[in-house]
C-alpha cells in the first residue's frame, strides 16, 4: 500500500516537474518574443520620429518655394502690364515725333508705329546721305566724314565753306582768263584789270557802263569755254599783292540745335550730348529693340514659372503621400 502511494507520488512529482519545465520554456520564449517586439516597436517609433522631422523640413522647404513661386507669378503678371504701358507711351512719343517732323502730312501715314518709324528713319537716312554727298563735293579730297559728330560739325560751317568754294572757283576762272590773256597779249598789265574798265576808248570817246556790258555780252561764249576748261575740283588759294599764298580761312563750329518751340519733340530731354562719335544713324529703333528684348525675357520667365508650378504640384502630391504613410505608421 505504501509502495503504491509512493509510486503515485513520484509519478505526480515527475509530471509536475515536466509541466514546470514546459512552463519555464514557454516563459523564456514569451520573454524573447516580448523583447523582439519591444525592439521593433522602438525601431518603428524612431522611424516615425525621423519621418516627422524629414516631413517638417520638406514642408518648410515647400512653403518657401510656394512663397517664391507666388511672388514670381505676381511679378510675371505685372511685368507685361508695365511693358504694355511703356509700349503705349512709346507709341505716343513716336506719333508726336512724326507730327513734329512731317507736320499735317503725317496724317497720310499709317497709324502703325513701325511705318512711322520707317518714315522717320528713311528721312534721316536720306538727309544723312545727302549731307555726306554735299560735304564730299566741297571737300578737297572729295570724301565725306564717316562719324555723325563730324558731319554735324562740317554742316555747321557749310555756308561759309560754300562761299569759300565759290571764291576758289572764281579765282580759278580768273586765273585761267588772265593767264591766257597774258599769253596772247604779252604787253597786258594784269594789275590794270582789277581796277575795272578804262574811262575812254581808243578813239577818245568816253567808255561807260553800257560799253562794258557790250564787252561782257561779246565775251560770254569764250567765258563759257574758259569756265569749262577751268579745273574747279582743285581748291585754288588766294595770293596777296606780293604773290604770296594766303592762308586757308578757318571756320568756327556752330551749334545746330534749334531753340525749344511749341512743336519740339520731347522738350524735357536735353539734346546736348545725345549724339557722339559712337552713335550711328539708326538710333531711332533702339527703344523698340529694348522693349522687344524685355517682352522676350518676360515670356521666358513665364515659361520657367509654369515649369516651377508643375514641380510644385508634383511636390504637393509627394507631400500628401508622405502624410498618408505617416498616418499609417501611427
Amino acid at each position: 500500500m505504501v509502495k503504491q502511494l509512493q509510486l503515485k507520488y513520484e509519478n505526480a512529482l515527475s509530471e509536475l516537474n515536466s509541466q514546470l519545465t514546459d512552463a519555464k520554456t514557454w516563459l523564456a520564449s514569451q520573454e524573447s518574443e516580448i523583447k523582439s517586439s519591444t525592439s521593433k516597436l522602438q525601431l518603428s517609433l524612431s522611424e516615425i520620429e525621423n519621418l516627422k522631422a524629414s516631413f517638417a523640413v520638406k514642408e518648410k522647404t515647400w512653403e518657401d518655394e510656394k512663397t517664391l513661386l507666388t511672388r514670381g507669378a505676381e511679378t510675371a503678371e505685372t511685368a507685361p502690364k508695365e511693358i504694355s504701358t511703356e509700349l503705349n507711351g512709346l507709341k505716343g512719343r513716336v506719333s508726336q515725333m512724326v507730327v513734329a517732323i512731317f507736320g499735317p502730312r503725317s496724317k497720310n501715314l499709317s497709324q502703325g508705329p513701325l511705318i512711322k518709324l520707317k518714315a522717320v528713319y528713311t528721312l534721316v537716312e536720306q538727309l544723312y546721305i545727302g549731307a555726306q554727298w554735299a560735304l564730299a563735293a566741297i571737300s578737297p579730297a572729295n570724301q565725306g566724314p564717316n562719324r555723325l559728330s563730324d558731319v554735324l560739325k562740317k554742316l555747321s560751317f557749310l555756308p561759309a565753306r560754300f562761299q569759300e568754294v565759290k571764291c576758289s572757283c572764281a579765282r580759278a576762272g580768273a586765273l585761267t582768263a588772265l593767264s591766257r590773256s597774258k599769253a596772247w597779249v604779252p604787253d597786258l598789265d594784269p594789275a590794270d584789270v582789277p581796277r575795272g574798265y578804262p574811262t575812254v576808248k581808243e578813239d577818245g570817246s568816253p567808255f561807260d557802263q553800257d560799253d562794258f556790258i557790250a564787252c561782257v555780252r561779246e565775251v560770254r561764249p569764250q567765258a563759257t569755254s574758259l569756265g569749262e576748261d577751268t579745273n574747279v575740283d582743285k581748291y585754288q588759294p588766294g595770293f596777296d599783292n606780293e604773290n604770296k599764298k594766303m592762308a586757308t580761312p578757318s571756320y568756327k563750329v556752330a551749334d545746330l540745335i534749334p531753340p525749344v518751340r511749341e512743336d519740339t519733340f520731347a522738350p524735357e530731354i536735353e539734346p546736348v550730348g545725345l549724339i557722339d562719335d559712337e552713335v550711328s544713324a539708326s538710333v531711332s529703333t533702339s527703344n523698340l529693340k529694348e522693349l522687344n528684348h524685355k517682352l522676350d525675357r518676360s515670356e521666358k520667365d513665364m515659361y520657367l514659372l509654369k515649369n516651377q508650378m508643375k514641380q510644385a504640384q508634383a511636390s504637393s502630391l509627394e507631400l500628401e503621400m508622405l502624410r498618408s504613410e505617416l498616418q499609417k505608421a501611427r
